[in-house]
């Protein structure tokens, strides 16, 4: 069921679209099989769902009712609460307007709620006995397989533990009632999640990338698009830069979307990015330098916006530099 529900959520086609994208900037090594991962992963490390069109729970365990079990259970018995009192029909209706930053925020509200949920459930409810064997239950548990790529394991895992610093926070400022606030008006960013006191005011600008695929040329077609916010850019450039720089470096972000189009086995994505200040956009301009150095790719900063250029190829990014030029 886990299977289908993936399979049901995830469209092979948007994820060979998004593949492609994401292999160009850099974020997936060449030859991955997002589809398979996306599903290797879900149905390897997710024990539970909450189905928001069904209401149905569904958990998986070896051991009925135990302590492991029990504790996932509460951590989805939590969605289907929300849903009742709060409804999580928001967050498909955000994932089917392709509001992307907007969903992964509102995902790691209601993941982090149920999180903290689950483990102030489990304080109350288990002994530490229990609590003792949850660990050792959850250790046995198979690291994701090799199938699944770093960033695609770190999107996974953001909503759960940034959502819980998130919730944390709200909790420690005002108590659940300041939590019940939060949930019917909930984040708008991944910058939020990751900034608690950038919430509420601190709304992002509206960023869209262009579709300047007839200034590409002919049989050139646009192919995906995606909201970028911070939590995207900090865990695309810690791949392979240090952690305090990918975080420093996608701090100050104000918006962001990429749009990709493909020709044949060519393909170009277009970045454009806004920042907070131009302080900030030197930081995330400087470090994407460096986190370009390997690729086929270009960064263009002017006043708060900076835009990268991604390529396939030598042909296609100067095709590419010149379409935007005249975008």
């Amino acid at each position: 069921m886990l299977t289908r529900a993936y399979q049901d959520q995830y469209p092979k086609a948007q994820a060979a679209a998004e593949e492609r994208a994401l292999i160009t900037m850099g974020a997936l090594p060449a030859g991955t099989d997002l589809y398979k991962a996306v599903l290797d992963f879900g149905t390897s490390q997710i024990l539970g769902f909450y189905d928001t069109q069904t209401r149905r729970l569904v958990f998986q365990s070896n051991q009925a009712f135990s302590p492991l079990a029990r504790f996932t259970l509460a951590h989805e018995l939590t969605h289907a609460l929300q849903d009742q009192n709060f409804g999580l029909g928001r967050l498909d209706r955000l994932n089917r307007t392709c509001r992307d930053d907007r969903a992964e925020a509102f995902l790691s509200l209601i993941e982090g709620d149920a999180v903290e949920s689950q483990i102030r459930w489990a304080r109350a409810n288990l002994s530490n006995d229990e609590i003792l064997e949850i660990q050792r239950e959850a250790a046995s548990i198979p690291p994701a397989p090799a199938s699944v790529p770093r960033f695609v394991q770190a999107e996974f895992a953001f909503p759960y533990a940034a959502g819980q610093s998130f919730v944390e926070t709200i909790i420690a400022g005002g108590g659940l009632s300041a939590l019940d606030k939060v949930l019917r008006h909930p984040p708008v960013s991944t910058e939020q999640i990751l900034h608690p006191a950038k919430y509420p005011k601190d709304a992002p600008r509206d960023v869209r990338a262009p579709d300047i695929s007839a200034k590409l040329g002919k049989g050139w077609k646009a192919t995906d698009f995606s909201d970028v916010g911070e939590g995207f850019l900090r865990d695309m450039v810690q791949l392979e830069l240090p952690a305090p720089e990918a975080r420093q470096a996608a701090a100050g972000w104000d918006g962001g979307q990429y749009r990709a189009f493909g020709k044949g086995s060519r393909t170009a994505v277009l970045l454009i990015t806004a920042w907070d200040t131009e302080l900030d956009a030197r930081e995330f301009s400087g470090t994407t330098e460096r986190w370009i150095s390997k690729r086929l790719a270009k960064v263009v900063r002017e006043g708060t916006s900076v835009t990268v250029l991604f390529a396939s190829d030598k042909a296609t990014l100067r095709l590419l530099d010149s379409a935007a030029v005249r975008a």
